[in-house]
């Protein structure tokens, strides 16, 4: 496990009360030789924001467990309970920041911030970019330091606020919408879900689950639908050998290719091409 973070020790003292804002401490933290987990009962008396850059975050909320992959970040509020933990096997690198104050509120009202919770960023990597700059000013603790903490926090902030104001312009619905298309055009190429999912900009887990709750099916099974689909035209509309149209529609075994479409149709390429050929 690799842990790296820095901390104020005079703001900590100050329990986060009465500068107008603080940053106590900020790290990052990468999993992969033990679990790793995080409990605390009553919150802390700050604000907290974890980034999860790769991996698995587990979020126990009342008892139920939300994973945050990468991209995602969870948002805890003063007083608001933990509970959150990593497991080894998944490899997770994340980051955080402490924050407080009596200007704290007002800031996050301002940026419209005050009701996030948990919520996928699309585009994120300025976050632990931040992050790893509050660090290094933490641990050096050079002249004006706390100054430079507070102007990374509300930069941090403020970039948080726009990333997730600009949804609406590039929502998830719309990504898809855009990969769906890519697909159409694409279907007979040999191309991954891995692929697929860093043309949208999200993990391939993140991927899998948000393009199945936004079509209805998982992209494997859209893909080979769009390819049973040409395949039924060709059949239907030319003379092509049933190989070479297994070829043109991307499925690279002719045995297997007349398997599935006898599984989707309820008959062989050949008797398709039987029983609907244009004369």
């Amino acid at each position: 496990m690799y842990y790296n973070w820095g901390y104020n020790k005079k703001y900590f003292k100050k329990h986060c009360v009465s500068d107008e804002i603080g940053v106590p401490s900020s790290g990052y933290i990468m999993i992969d030789t033990n679990d790793f987990e995080t409990f605390r009962k009553d919150g802390l008396m700050d604000y907290q924001i974890l980034y999860v850059e790769d991996g698995i975050l587990n979020a126990n909320e009342n008892g139920n467990i939300t994973k945050l992959l990468k991209g995602d970040i969870i948002f805890y509020k003063p007083g608001e309970p933990q509970h959150y933990f990593y497991k080894k096997e998944d490899a997770t690198r994340a980051c955080w920041i402490h924050f407080g104050g009596t200007f704290a509120a007002t800031l996050l009202e301002k940026l419209n911030l005050t009701d996030v919770h948990t919520v996928h960023l699309d585009n994120g990597e300025f976050f632990p970019a931040y992050i790893r700059r509050i660090v290094d000013e933490l641990k050096k603790q050079d002249f004006g330091f706390e100054e430079k903490v507070n102007g990374l926090l509300f930069m941090l902030l403020t970039d948080l606020s726009r990333e997730l104001m600009n949804r609406g312009k590039t929502t998830t619905q719309t990504i898809i919408e855009n990969v769906c298309t890519k697909m159409k055009n694409e279907y007979n190429k040999q191309i991954t879900n891995e692929e697929y999912a860093s043309f949208c900009g999200f993990s391939l887990s993140y991927f899998l689950r948000v393009f199945k709750s936004t079509v209805g099916v998982p992209p494997q099974k859209y893909i080979n639908d769009l390819r049973i689909a040409a395949a039924k035209n060709l059949l239907r509309t030319s003379d092509y050998k049933i190989s070479d149209i297994c070829e043109f529609t991307g499925f690279t075994d002719s045995l297997y290719f007349s398997r599935f479409f006898k599984k989707s149709t309820g008959v062989s390429p050949k008797e398709y091409r039987r029983q609907k050929t244009v004369r």
